[in-house]
């Protein structure tokens, strides 16, 4: 079998730095939510606190979904290089990471969250797929 040339996931790790420090905004978030209503365990929402319960949401279902997300976009940059679909997942999984949230905290139903979150998972699952047909040709 032929040596196959690895590209090193550049796209991929400046995705990962973006989503990074959205990670340390969302944290931030829950902490300021548990300073502004003391409270230091749980979600405070048996108490009508619901701004912490969504800090903790939103944050949680980041940290569920993007390292899945960038797994999968990681090893199609490093097979193929800084393709068009890598950029384009990317882009995709930073926006759709920074609707997320913004929905949570709007409250409600909204486009924003709904948006968000299934651009999320199309990129996982254009990503998986392109995963399993560069895997099985």
């Amino acid at each position: 079998m032929p040596a196959t040339l690895l590209h090193p996931p550049l796209i991929m790790g400046l995705t990962a730095g973006i989503l990074g420090l959205l990670y340390v905004l969302l944290s931030a978030l829950v902490v300021s939510n548990r300073a502004k209503t003391k409270v230091l365990l749980g979600d405070g929402a048996e108490d009508g606190q619901t701004a912490l319960l969504t800090a903790i949401r939103s944050h949680a279902n980041f940290a569920e979904y993007v390292p899945m997300a960038l797994i999968l976009i990681g090893y199609q940059e490093t097979v193929a290089g800084q393709t068009l679909m890598v950029k384009s997942l990317c882009g995709a999984l930073i926006l759709g990471r920074v609707l997320h949230p913004m929905g949570m905290f709007a409250g409600g139903t909204n486009p924003m969250r709904a948006g968000g979150f299934v651009l999320t998972l199309t990129v996982i699952a254009v990503a998986a797929g392109g995963d399993i047909l560069t895997i099985l040709g």
